[in-house]
């Protein structure tokens, strides 16, 4: 049966022909077996990629676990972090506060409108010297002077210039009572005892106890251990606050059963200071003088809040000095109304020279110049 096929085809298709079919087959055949193998090969890569594919997915549903588990945290920490700045806030608030408190604790300086500050200070000194010179008047217009005291008095200043009655020499004899005037008060207690009783109660008791707990401040600050700023500070600092309250309201007037009656201290010395400057001017007319001493009572008011009080609230302390005769003018730290005083000496200083560290060039504040006649060469 093959053979009649074979012969049939051969019949039909010629050898040549039949032969080149058969490499064509072949050739088919190799190349369906190339694209078979490629179609496995893809078959085992798309395997190898759908199973990358699972895998990554389930890395991807894990990520997105882990994801959602940080963004979680992520919203807790934030919900934290806006807890805590808004507990700094508060924190920075209240350390503000506290710095502030300490800042005002340590803070040795008044404020502008403060009565104790230096500029404030300086115009009630000047005020002072306005009071003085009123109280001691121009002794001119029905004021008779006593010459033989006026030159004991300057003479117990170290003065050795005499006044002569037909000649007087009326600013050096203002300046001597200027000055007898200020040591005269200043020579005033403000703590004075009776036995038991104190006249001047309330400022007495005031200044001798903040004076014992300054004291105990200090040997506190020394004998217990630490580093705070405020210990060391406090003495200084009740000081100045005593004292402005003494300066403020220091000898006013007393209310006694809702009476105000002038303050003892007032009332004691205000004769006192009359008196002694009675030694050296007699007023002709008598309303003047009672004008005149009446003046008295504010002058040692003044005089003792001033030099006695306010003082003692600066830091450091201001202190007062008096030019004595004989010693050099310092043209910086005087005031005269002499001209060509340069290289002059000092005979009378009318008023001290006041000011807060006079020895440092660099800290010195003068609040007021000394006033002084220089001794005269002609």
């Amino acid at each position: 049966m093959w053979w009649i096929i074979k012969f049939i085809f051969q019949f039909f298709f010629p050898i040549s022909q039949t032969t080149r079919i058969e490499e064509e087959v072949r050739e088919k055949t190799s190349t369906i077996d190339e694209l078979n193998n490629k179609i496995r090969s893809y078959d085992e890569s798309f395997a190898n990629l759908r199973k990358d594919y699972e895998n990554c997915k389930h890395l991807l549903q894990e990520e997105k676990a882990v994801h959602t588990k940080l963004r979680n945290n992520l919203l807790l920490q934030n919900q934290q972090i806006t807890i805590l700045e808004e507990e700094n806030i508060k924190l920075k608030d209240e350390a503000s506060k506290y710095q502030l408190a300490l800042g005002n604790a340590t803070n040795f300086r008044f404020s502008d409108d403060d009565q104790n500050n230096p500029m404030h200070l300086k115009f009630d000194i000047e005020n002072l010297q306005n009071i003085i010179e009123d109280y001691v008047t121009n002794l001119k217009n029905g004021i008779k002077i006593n010459f033989e005291n006026v030159n004991n008095l300057l003479s117990t200043y170290g003065s050795q210039t005499k006044i002569i009655p037909r000649t007087p020499d009326r600013q050096l004899i203002k300046a001597v009572l200027q000055q007898h005037v200020l040591k005269e008060i200043l020579s005033y207690p403000v703590m004075c005892f009776e036995g038991r009783t104190e006249t001047f109660a309330l400022e007495s008791n005031m200044i001798r106890n903040v004076n014992n707990l300054i004291e105990l401040i200090k040997r506190f600050s020394q004998e217990r251990a630490g580093v705070d700023e405020v210990t060391r500070v406090a003495s200084i600092k009740l000081r100045q606050q005593v004292y402005s309250i003494l300066g403020n309201r220091g000898y006013a007037n007393m209310y006694e059963k809702k009476v105000e009656n002038k303050h003892p201290f007032l009332s004691i010395f205000q004769r006192k200071l009359n008196d002694t400057m009675s030694e050296y001017r007699e007023f002709i007319d008598p309303k003047k003088r009672i004008i005149i001493e009446e003046k008295a009572e504010i002058l040692i008011q003044e005089v003792t809040r001033i030099f006695k009080f306010r003082f003692m609230t600066q830091e450091p302390m201001v202190e007062f000095y008096w030019m004595d005769h004989g010693t050099k003018i310092v043209e910086e730290c005087v005031e005269t109304h002499y001209e060509n005083f340069k290289n002059s000496l000092v005979d009378i200083c009318s008023f001290p020279l006041i000011c807060r560290d006079l020895s440092n060039r660099t800290n010195r504040k003068i609040l007021a110049l000394a006033k002084v006649i220089p001794i005269r060469t002609d």
